[in-house]
């Protein structure tokens, strides 16, 4: 898996950028956006979620699989396909 910044991250808006992503534990600046597009700030809110969105996914598809859910149903291949783009597979 590739290395990331651990969550949770969050967004603010500044002077010199419209948008910023930094994470809590730091404070570091770790994704920006300077373009006042409105979808470019649902994009940084949806980046500033991503650890969090993929510890709850790897928790949810280990608790179906232990709980007898292993199938390869339309939804445990998606979460599993979704899981490897996280992590550069």
């Amino acid at each position: 898996m590739s290395e990331y910044t651990k969550g949770p991250w969050s967004t603010y808006h500044d002077s010199k950028y419209r948008f910023k992503i930094t994470d809590d534990k730091f404070g570091r600046h770790l994704l920006y956006s300077a373009n006042g597009a409105p979808e470019f700030e649902g994009n940084i809110i949806l980046a500033a979620a991503a650890p969090e969105l993929l510890e709850a996914l790897i928790s949810l598809r280990s608790f179906m699989w232990s709980e007898g859910y292993a199938d390869q149903t339309p939804s445990m291949a998606q979460a599993d396909a979704a899981i490897a783009k996280a992590e550069g597979r």
